[in-house]
């Protein structure tokens, strides 16, 4: 959000040659000559929207079945149920932020898009769950299709996020996610499918924006995992053309405007003199009044600045006081 600034000049009756500058907020009596610089309020400004799609950079499976293996470089990925018991599976999917976003950036929408290789058909649709884990998880780098292999040192199995180094708080992690779901898809037939933005989702991606440690990704967690048959495979990271995505829209706010030294003189002819440094691309209003506190202010002129430089506005003078502030506002889009 940049701000509105305003910044104000009381402008003494004349004094022929008098000329003056102040540098500084607060109040400076020099020959009897009020010059004071304040600061006003603000206002949002809406920074320019932008979106990045990114692939995860690790993503695994936890068989119930299999609580001691790994299958972290498998080309697919098991949600549901598979057709012995146990028969939960759980994927695991994260995606690094890292420089992929610019720093500040506020996300305003989040979907992801996964594609569904293969299914049996006859359990109907599943309900997907995408909940945010709260432990960090070492990828792994078994393949083996039938449920893994048996997972090394620090590889994520059913019952360890790091194998000999640390376990889930309970079997298939769970204890180590939220309860409740970012997001939910009914996952049925083969095919692309389209996980819609939420603000759980958004909140989540905000959180590893502002935090990258906290960043362990999610865990897919089907309502009818129990159900033998009901699982889905979903095509991994390692499947480059089919790999699920992340797709992430945002604004960065413009920076605040600077605050300009503000000088002030008037000239021999009696007219007033403001000129300050401006950025390019800002919008500057001179406006003036009468009496400092009773008197509508008066919009004398808007000046642009095309580039980074100095403005100069002259007012023609008279000989009581003259109040001068300058309000200072990003062009808009």
């Amino acid at each position: 959000m940049a701000l509105e600034r305003a910044w104000h000049a009381i402008v003494p009756p004349r004094d022929k040659g008098l000329t003056w500058t102040h540098f500084s907020a607060g109040i400076a009596l020099v020959k009897k000559v009020v010059l004071l610089v304040g600061f006003l309020g603000s206002v949002a400004i809406n920074g320019d929207a932008a979106s990045v799609v990114l692939k995860p950079i690790a993503d695994t499976t936890l068989f119930s079945l299999q609580p001691g293996n790994n299958d972290g470089k498998g080309a697919t990925l098991v949600v549901g149920g598979i057709n012995k018991s146990p028969a939960a599976c759980r994927p695991l999917v994260r995606f690094d932020l890292g420089t992929n976003l610019p720093p500040g950036a506020v996300i305003t929408n989040v979907s992801l898009k996964l594609n569904v290789t293969k299914e049996k058909g006859a359990s109907g649709p599943i309900q997907t769950g995408f909940h945010r884990l709260q432990q960090d998880w070492i990828e792994g780098a078994k393949n083996n299709p039938a449920g893994g292999s048996a997972a090394g040192n620090n590889e994520a199995t059913w019952t360890s996020r790091k194998k000999g180094t640390a376990n889930w708080s309970a079997p298939g992690g769970t204890g180590d996610f939220a309860t409740t779901p970012s997001a939910t898809i009914a996952l049925d037939n083969t095919g692309a499918y389209t996980v819609a933005s939420s603000a759980a989702l958004i909140a989540d991606v905000q959180s590893w924006q502002s935090d990258p440690a906290t960043n362990f990704g999610w865990i897919l967690v089907a309502q009818q995992e129990a159900s033998q048959g009901s699982a889905r495979r979903l095509a991994a990271r390692e499947t480059t053309s089919q790999a699920m995505t992340l797709t992430i829209g945002y604004t960065v706010p413009p920076p605040p405007p600077i605050r300009p030294v503000v000088a002030l003189r008037r000239n021999d002819q009696g007219v007033f003199e403001l000129s300050f440094p401006a950025q390019s691309g800002v919008r500057y209003a001179v406006q003036r009044r009468s009496q400092f506190d009773a008197n509508p202010w008066i919009e004398a002129v808007t000046l642009t600045a095309a580039t980074d430089g100095p403005l100069i506005h002259q007012a023609p003078g008279g000989d009581d006081a003259e109040f001068f502030r300058v309000l200072v506002q990003p062009e808009q889009p």
